[in-house]
């Protein structure tokens, strides 16, 4: 009488096209000739590539299972508002990344007339599975502006020019000055 020999497999967990490791392979053992079926596990932020269940027959050695996975896209959103108030500046944009892709917000920054960038509520938003959203804010630039004061139909010179500033955006009132 015979006994079969124990041998060893390992099942790997793999990005497909560049082999990086994307979980703990398991090991376990089985006896030779026996069938062995392993259903690919769930990784955070890829889909299996191919099929999802594998089967092998153990022999003395080779006794491995590949299963290759794809990186997913999502969707992150770019928020454009002036700080303090909240007001949208630019439409939200959205745009697509791949799972755990890093976007900077610097680089999502926009010139936007009359602000200036100011912050955004993080310096870089990392891809993952869920909401994906950045906000970035922008200050109003403040402006010179100047005041005349002039005769009537002649444009004389009737008082020194008042010079003084205001943020974009605002409304400004002057009232004429008594001469």
């Amino acid at each position: 009488y015979y006994t079969a020999n124990n041998y060893g497999y390992i099942v790997n967990y793999l990005e497909k096209g560049t082999d990086r490791v994307l979980a703990v392979a398991k090991t376990d053992t089985a006896n030779y000739g026996e069938s062995i079926t392993e259903t690919a596990s769930t990784i955070e932020g890829y889909s299996v590539s191919g099929d999802s269940s594998k089967t092998i027959v153990i022999d003395t050695e080779n006794n491995i299972i590949n299963f290759y996975y794809t990186v997913n896209a999502y969707n992150y959103t770019v928020k454009h508002l002036e700080k303090g108030t909240d007001k949208v500046l630019v439409s939200a944009e959205t745009f697509t990344a791949n799972y755990s892709d890093t976007v900077s917000a610097t680089s999502l920054k926009k010139d936007i007339a009359g602000y200036t960038y100011d912050s955004a509520n993080a310096e870089n938003l990392i891809i993952g599975t869920g909401a994906n959203e950045i906000t970035l804010y922008y200050t109003a630039k403040a402006y010179k502006y100047t005041v005349n004061y002039l005769e009537e139909d002649t444009d004389k010179v009737l008082s020194t020019d008042k010079t003084d500033y205001a943020l974009f955006g605002s409304s400004i009132t002057e009232n004429a000055i008594d001469i």
